[in-house]
């Protein structure tokens, strides 16, 4: 699972909703990279914004555009620019499969689900083999929060990939080669 999706799987699991042996964690949201404003006002100012009714307000459509208009200098999601390339150019065509800006109401619940996900019991009461994978460069999720869950888990492991950023498996092909190599290791039956 990616992203917010490693962080939903996270929940199922110590929920008990799994029915699944191991999971895999590409850059999982335990925590947002941005450091100002904090993370605390960042939290307060989405509950703000969701309490006022204003929930369904995009934050920023700048992810979009730098997409869809070919930036690929100083973007937090891949260092290959051709692949970068390739989602531009479906962007332009196709822009209803873009996922879109995160809402101050996805902001609110990724709030609240990150900050249970760092409670002291969350990561020790899940039993299930997790692997967690990160780039060392990701500027969208927390590096450091993710290394915390590793090592909290009970039945934890982790990768940081160098010179990768967010979007693991739309790396250069030396990252990507490094992720299937440490996902087809963990995953019995996969290589």
């Amino acid at each position: 699972a990616h992203s917010t999706g490693g962080l939903v799987c996270l929940r199922s699991a110590r929920a008990g909703h799994t029915r699944f042996t191991r999971m895999v964690l590409a850059a999982p949201l335990m925590g947002l990279a941005r450091k100002r404003p904090s993370p605390a006002m960042i939290q307060a100012g989405a509950a703000l914004m969701t309490a006022f009714g204003l929930g369904e307000l995009d934050l920023s459509r700048a992810h979009n555009h730098a997409i869809a208009e070919n930036v690929f200098e100083d973007n937090p999601f891949t260092g290959d620019p051709e692949r970068f390339a390739r989602n531009a150019a479906i962007y332009k065509q196709l822009p209803q499969v873009s996922i879109g800006s995160p809402t101050f109401g996805w902001l609110h619940a990724a709030c609240r689900a990150m900050a249970e996900a760092t409670e002291p019991d969350f990561a020790p009461s899940i039993g299930i083999p997790t692997l967690v994978m990160i780039g060392m460069m990701d500027r969208v999720v927390s590096v450091g929060a993710a290394e915390m869950l590793a090592e909290e888990l009970r039945a934890g492991a982790l990768v940081i990939l160098p010179g990768a950023r967010h979007e693991l498996m739309m790396e250069r092909d030396a990252v990507r080669e490094q992720f299937w190599a440490a996902f087809d290791a963990f995953v019995p039956g996969s290589g």
